[in-house]
């Protein structure tokens, strides 16, 4: 098993300034890992819906360091938190902070994400419509 002293550490600062619920980092991490395991072999781009706490998005990006990650919060405070967690992790180069709307990704970005992750984010047919503009053909929604 991979070492998970620098992300823990990371979560748990998240965790200290309210973005992140206050149950088990291990078990929220676990449950982050179901995501992880559902990844298509062949992605190399993924976009994380509402990524909040950074879960699952920072777990993904610690986990899969072939891909390149927009973890997308249109909170301006959490934004930060996850720029400072990305940052910690030493992930920069390869895992951008959007500290905006979907809306906006979806005009810059549409039909260029691999994958898609939502854990979050909103009802069903709104997360399934945002997923819809932002994925490659044949591209994967996890939720």
């Amino acid at each position: 098993m991979a070492d998970d002293t620098a992300l823990l550490t990371a979560l748990r600062a998240i965790q200290a300034r309210g973005a992140i619920g206050e149950g088990s980092l291990e078990a929220a991490v676990a449950h982050a890992d179901q995501f992880v395991a559902a990844l298509p072999a062949v992605a190399q781009t993924l976009a994380d819906l509402g990524s909040g706490g950074g879960l699952p998005g920072l777990v993904i990006a610690w986990r899969s360091p072939r891909l390149r990650i927009t973890l997308v919060e249109r909170r301006a405070t959490r934004a930060d938190l996850l720029l400072r967690a990305v940052r910690a992790l030493d992930m920069v180069d390869r895992v951008t902070v959007l500290a905006d709307d979907v809306r906006r990704l979806a005009d810059q970005a549409a039909g260029t994400f691999d994958v898609v992750t939502a854990r979050s984010f909103a009802a069903p047919p709104i997360t399934a419509r945002w997923a819809g503009v932002l994925l490659t053909s044949g591209g994967t929604l996890i939720v």
